[in-house]
């Protein structure tokens, strides 16, 4: 979980949707963004694999799946590609009744 949200999440795509957060000056926001992307796939790669024949991250359905989803979410509504085992997750997490609700309630699709 610590590693979805400290890396994949504050050192990944913070970067690509806040790079004035990262370097005050507009010249280097494209650069930002880039090295956000970067890190971000890399992230998503380094979870596939621990996702490897397995259903969920530690084994049983867990917190970290949970962090890992509103990941997941992002990449979908960003239109950045799921590594295999990651988009098998999602859809996983997708299917959940409480994730079904929340999305309901929100006006999600």
């Amino acid at each position: 979980m610590d590693y979805v949200v400290s890396t994949v999440h504050m050192q990944g795509y913070s970067r690509m949707f806040r790079p004035a957060n990262f370097a005050p000056s507009e010249a280097d926001h494209e650069a930002v963004k880039a090295r956000g992307r970067e890190v971000f796939e890399k992230g998503l790669q380094v979870m596939n694999k621990a996702l490897d024949h397995h259903d969920y991250l530690v084994g049983d359905f867990s917190i970290a799946d949970a962090a890992m989803f509103y990941v997941e979410f992002w990449a979908d509504r960003s239109k950045i590609t799921l590594p295999p085992n990651c988009a098998a997750h999602y859809s996983r997490m997708k299917a959940r009744q409480s994730v079904q609700k929340a999305f309901q309630d929100e006006g999600l699709s």
